[in-house]
């Protein structure tokens, strides 16, 4: 039966042998692809720690309160810092 010949010569096994080394090329290429693969940047979300009770974590950029003890995060978050009248403003963009 796997000595059928399909096309030009080609038998069964032949085919079956060309199916099954393209599906591992394609196994092996999704595999290198997630290993290589970038970290995506996250524009809402950012790493901030609350002074009160030491929680540390990711938050939204628009979160305002520790989710640990509920008190405002402030100027503890990471890439900003308070300006004049008390509004927070991103680092660099004054």
């Amino acid at each position: 039966m796997m000595d059928t010949i399909l096309v030009a010569g080609y038998t069964l096994q032949d085919a079956l042998l060309a199916v099954g080394m393209l599906f591992g090329v394609l196994i092996l290429f999704s595999m290198l692809k997630k290993i290589f693969r970038k970290e995506k940047v996250n524009h809402y979300m950012q790493f901030a720690a609350c002074a009160g009770c030491g929680w540390q974590g990711q938050v939204s950029r628009h979160a305002g309160l520790c989710p640990g003890c509920n008190q405002p995060l402030g100027d503890r978050m990471v890439g900003r810092r308070p300006r004049k009248g008390g509004h927070i403003v991103e680092q660099g963009t004054e």
